[in-house]
């Protein structure tokens, strides 16, 4: 899956979702859900994925493996994540991104989010739209509080939660961008021990050919080997525009006991 299609996929999904669940999105139908959350990959965009640091050339540092801190959170039970996109799909009026917000339970296959700043949410009575997925079920809100069992249960969203891992996300940034960082100190990041590394355009040919020369790459992860947070800022060709784009990701409260994902009244 391409860069931008894969948080058009997030957003489609909670369209549909919102759609089948009838109440303030009755009238939207899976046919009429906005164009810009199920738009189809801009041929210029090719397949992303994370390249090990391990396949850097040799003649280029590897740096941190950030691929597999992210993956490593796979082993963190409870955890925080919160996602600012800008740049790579169109937003709802007024807002200059998009977030996404929320917290795993991995222990209780408990998942809480909400999502907003996509264009067309407005349509199905909210600017923001909340999921709560426990185990096989799964609930919506579009913003008012009030919660409505999905029909499918979180089965429909599988592909939701599996495109929220850290590891999936990192699929929007050009894999050589993940490349060649140098430690750019020890501190503490999101309340964990971290080394933050860090990489520019002007440091690295690779990053300022898929990001731009001005572009810059922060990645902070913890001495225990996960991903804690990245920032990156630079410029992508969307749907063959030069755009600037901005990406953020932090990963707080590690297993944190008091996350409690309960079922809405």
């Amino acid at each position: 899956m391409t860069r931008a299609p894969r948080l058009f996929s997030l957003a489609a999904i909670a369209v549909l979702a919102v759609a089948a669940c009838g109440g303030s999105a009755a009238s939207t139908s899976p046919s009429e859900a906005p164009a810009a959350s199920v738009a189809p990959a801009p041929a210029s965009e090719a397949p992303v994925s994370v390249a090990p640091a391990s396949e850097a050339p040799a003649s280029q540092a590897a740096g941190p493996d950030v691929g597999a801190a992210a993956q490593a959170l796979d082993n963190v039970q409870k955890y925080a994540l919160d996602l600012t996109v800008s740049g790579l799909m169109q937003t709802a009026e007024g807002e200059s991104g998009i977030t996404m917000s929320g917290v795993v339970d991995r222990e209780s296959e408990a998942y809480q989010f909400e999502m907003s700043g996509v264009a067309g949410f407005e349509a199905l009575g909210g600017s923001a739209i909340s999921f709560i997925l426990i185990g096989d079920d799964a609930w919506i809100s579009t913003g008012d509080g009030a919660y409505i069992p999905t029909p499918g249960g979180a089965t429909m969203f599988s592909q939701f939660t599996e495109g929220l891992a850290p590891q999936t996300l990192l699929g929007m940034v050009p894999p050589s961008a993940l490349q060649g960082m140098t430690p750019a100190g020890t501190e503490e990041k999101n309340g964990v021990a971290t080394t933050h590394y860090r990489v520019t355009g002007a440091d690295s040919p690779q990053v300022a050919e898929g990001l731009g020369a001005d572009a810059a790459i922060d990645v902070w992860i913890a001495d225990e080997g996960y991903m804690v947070g990245m920032v990156m800022n630079g410029t992508m060709d969307v749907s063959g525009t030069a755009t600037p784009i901005q990406m953020s990701m932090d990963i707080s409260r590690i297993n944190d006991a008091s996350i409690e994902i309960e079922a809405p009244n």
